[in-house]
């Protein structure tokens, strides 16, 4: 992979603290973080957690500058580090199952 060491740390940053937060009240928590390849054998890192997960209706809208359902967010981290992907020629996706877990996965 040839990326911005910088910038694809901050995106794994801002993943791993969002993780942490929905695991806050969850006694079992759990993050993962794995690295393979995907369907097209494109490079992936994918953080994982079992959080709450994120409902049906906010899932198109997380990705958007400033939603947040969070007090202490301010609703650009996602939307920053989608734009990092995508100017690394990749992307950034999230699959949620409430209730379950929630997966990031970073396309490169």
């Amino acid at each position: 992979i040839y990326a911005d060491e910088n910038l694809i740390s901050q995106v794994l940053i801002n993943l791993l603290k969002n993780a942490i937060v929905a695991n806050r009240n969850n006694p079992s928590g759990r993050i993962t973080i794995s690295v393979g390849r995907g369907n097209n054998q494109q490079p992936e890192i994918s953080v994982i957690d079992n959080g709450p997960g994120i409902s049906e209706e906010n899932i198109d809208e997380i990705f958007v500058p400033f939603f947040t359902t969070k007090k202490e967010g301010s609703g650009i981290g996602l939307n920053i580090s989608k734009q990092i992907m995508l100017e690394h020629g990749g992307n950034l996706k999230v699959i949620s199952v409430p209730g379950k877990e929630t997966t990031f996965c970073l396309t490169f």
